[in-house]
């Protein structure tokens, strides 16, 4: 990053392009929508898939690749470029993505029920679970 005279900082902006099924489009735009992402272009080639590019700041790709990989259960394909660098405010969202962890025993179906739209599960009804 760099200070303009103003104070203001630079964020260099990226060209990032996903290919991935269309069955996922929803989860890859709300992903990097989050990560400050703008769509430019869209093309769905009537095969099954689609390719999307977005311009991204830098900062938004630093753990992209493995949460979209793991969001696409490992069918996105992903490239970026950099592009030239406006000027972008300072402040930028808090995106935690949400992990659970057992403390031991086996898992019921009520403990899942109430988190498992909250995030990808490993693990099923009645598996064990050892401390940490």
């Amino acid at each position: 990053m760099v200070r303009t005279e103003n104070g203001r900082r630079i964020e260099p902006l990226e060209l990032l392009i996903v290919d991935c099924p269309e069955s996922f489009i929803g989860i890859v735009m709300e992903l990097l929508g989050s990560r400050r992402g703008e769509m430019k272009k869209i093309v769905n080639h009537h095969s099954g898939r689609v390719r999307m590019e977005f311009s991204i700041p830098s900062r938004g790709l630093i753990g992209l690749r493995s949460q979209l990989l793991t969001d696409t259960r490992g069918t996105a394909l992903i490239h970026s470029l950099l592009e030239a660098g406006p000027t972008m405010p300072a402040t930028w969202p808090c995106v935690r993505p949400e992990r659970w962890c057992a403390t031991g025993g086996r898992l019921g179906c009520y403990a899942i029920w109430g988190i498992q739209e909250r995030g990808e599960m490993f693990v099923g009804r009645g598996s064990k679970c050892t401390k940490v």
